[in-house]
């Protein structure tokens, strides 16, 4: 019973805070937190979530490979979240049209991919961008109610990039949505 008490206590500890994620640095995985929701996710195998090196962007769920020291050209995955006007499919492709026009201002490349994640039941659509800077991005938005997760991996070259694809499936698939009650 005691367990219980405690467990409950902690769980609404964690929900009065405000928006950040709440883990470890290193850890496995963490929740992170939005105004009225949340996501448990978890760091793809062999691999480190780390929500301290990216937070001044408000970035707080950043994965790599455990053992490497995070820094120019290490592959990265990472998830950016977009409060939408409207809890729709509709809303987040108008928010993944405006993002896009941003890359190609810059003059990446972009070519949209139809790869079928399985497990993941909800919309979601998938890029590949190659970065005028020479860097290799594969971004995959999914919505939960009106916000528009992108998850990106960051990778120095296309063949990294095609190698740890699998690794952005596996955050992709780690991803519980909750709302905060």
């Amino acid at each position: 019973m005691k367990k219980i008490i405690y467990l409950i206590m902690v769980l609404n500890f964690i929900a009065l805070k405000p928006s950040f994620l709440y883990s470890q640095n290193p850890a496995v995985g963490g929740i992170v937190y939005g105004s009225d929701w949340a996501f448990l996710v978890s760091a793809p195998d062999e691999w480190i979530m780390d929500s301290q090196s990216f937070s001044h962007y408000n970035i707080f769920a950043l994965f790599y490979e455990n053992g490497r020291t995070l820094g120019v050209g290490t592959p990265i995955i990472y998830i950016n979240t977009t409060e939408l006007a409207l809890a729709t499919d509709e809303e987040m492709k108008v928010y993944i049209a405006w993002d896009l026009g941003n890359h190609n201002k810059n003059g990446s490349m972009i070519v949209e991919l139809n790869n079928i994640l399985n497990g993941v039941n909800d919309t979601y659509y998938i890029y590949n961008i190659e970065n005028a800077s020479g860097q290799f991005e594969t971004i995959i938005y999914r919505r939960y109610r009106n916000i528009c997760f992108s998850i990106i991996l960051n990778a120095p070259n296309e063949n990294i990039r095609q190698q740890l694809f699998s690794k952005m499936e596996e955050v992709v698939k780690s991803m519980l949505f909750m709302d905060r009650s």
